[in-house]
């Protein structure tokens, strides 16, 4: 028995000093680029997405107001809410104000301010609101007294050939087909 218990301890610690860890040794150099993996299959086709609306370039536009409801009025000022008018469009940006000659929808546009034979219209831009003054004389009546205004943000950019002071110069027309306006 004692050879046993001999040969046991001698086993046990030989068993304890080899299963000491040393130090780790440096990483081995990368090894060979593996060969590129076969092309997978086409994923599904995504469903469709809404239709979104027809831009118009983040422009505003009111629809026509009756600003002057008794057309004979002696001191014609009227006034178009514009919550979307900000200091920042005032500054940056481009308002156009215009006026219709019948109150019917049908009938002449014209831009404002503009001048007529007798009458002479403008406009006091504020915050939140346009102001329309016709200086007239008294016998007349006022020749627009619906309007709208056109307001385009600073930063719209439609196309390279027209700049700020173009859209100032277009007719209604040009401006309503040009940003898709409706009537």
């Amino acid at each position: 028995m004692t050879n046993f218990l001999k040969l046991t301890v001698v086993f046990v610690l030989a068993i304890s000093i080899c299963s000491c860890e040393g130090e780790d040794g440096s990483t081995g150099p990368a090894g060979a680029q593996g060969e590129q993996g076969a092309q997978g299959d086409q994923g599904a086709q995504g469903d469709q997405g809404a239709q979104g609306e027809t831009g118009t370039a983040n422009v505003i536009y009111s629809e026509w107001v009756t600003v002057f409801p008794d057309p004979t009025i002696i001191l014609p000022i009227g006034t178009l809410d514009a919550p979307e008018l900000t200091q920042e469009i005032k500054d940056t940006g481009v308002i156009l104000v215009y006026g219709q000659s019948e109150l019917t929808g049908i009938g002449i546009v014209s831009a404002i301010p503009s001048k007529t034979a007798s009458q002479d219209y403008s406009t006091n831009i504020g915050v939140g609101s346009i102001t329309i003054i016709v200086e007239k004389p008294v016998s007349d009546s006022v020749f627009l007294p619906r309007a709208r205004y056109v307001i385009i943000p600073g930063g719209v950019a439609v196309s390279k050939s027209f700049s700020v002071t173009d859209y100032t110069k277009m007719s209604y027309e040009e401006i309503k087909t040009l940003f898709n306006i409706p009537e």
